[in-house]
């Protein structure tokens, strides 16, 4: 995601210094995004909540990003947050507030994070399965990338005879 925005020129603003990646995580993806974004020379800051656990929580801090619970953001920006909770709207709200300051990685909806499940994360299952899988389950907030793996499982049987359908089930 942030090899795709940063060839875009997506982290840097309009005089071209670099943007703070501001992503809302609830853990491991926020791991990686300070692991990357912070080898890359960005400053990064992920917005999580209560529930991240301690592990997590001090792993994206040992990868050089700074972490912020949801739950002290209202009194931070009082004047941009007061009321909102949601650490992913949170995201959204700051980063629309100050695009010259922020980039959102919006990982959920971020069609960059999409592909690399195509191209990846879709590939290696179907050959680890060698090309036997019929049902994949995911938790709601991973349903757009579930969704592209469906798509590329799909493109994968094309053309082969088989007696089943992919099936896909998700937990709230």
């Amino acid at each position: 995601m942030l090899a795709e925005a940063e060839s875009r020129g997506d982290l840097v603003d309009s005089n071209g210094n670099k943007k703070t990646i501001l992503a809302a995580s609830s853990g491991n993806t926020g791991c990686s995004l300070a692991l990357i974004g912070t080898t890359m020379g960005y400053d990064v800051v992920i917005i999580t909540n209560k529930k991240c656990s301690a592990e997590k929580c001090a792993h994206i801090r040992t990868n050089g990003a700074t972490l912020w619970l949801a739950e002290d953001l209202p009194g931070m920006f009082p004047e941009d947050l007061t009321g909102v909770t949601d650490y992913m709207a949170q995201e959204t709200v700051l980063c629309a507030t100050y695009p010259d300051k922020y980039f959102s990685v919006n990982q959920y909806d971020n069609l960059d994070n999409m592909q690399a499940h195509y191209d990846t994360t879709g590939k290696e299952i179907w050959e680890q399965t060698e090309g036997k899988v019929r049902t994949l389950e995911g938790a709601r907030s991973e349903a757009t990338s579930k969704m592209l793996l469906v798509m590329l499982m799909e493109d994968m049987c094309e053309g082969e005879e088989r007696s089943d359908e992919l099936k896909v089930f998700y937990r709230q």
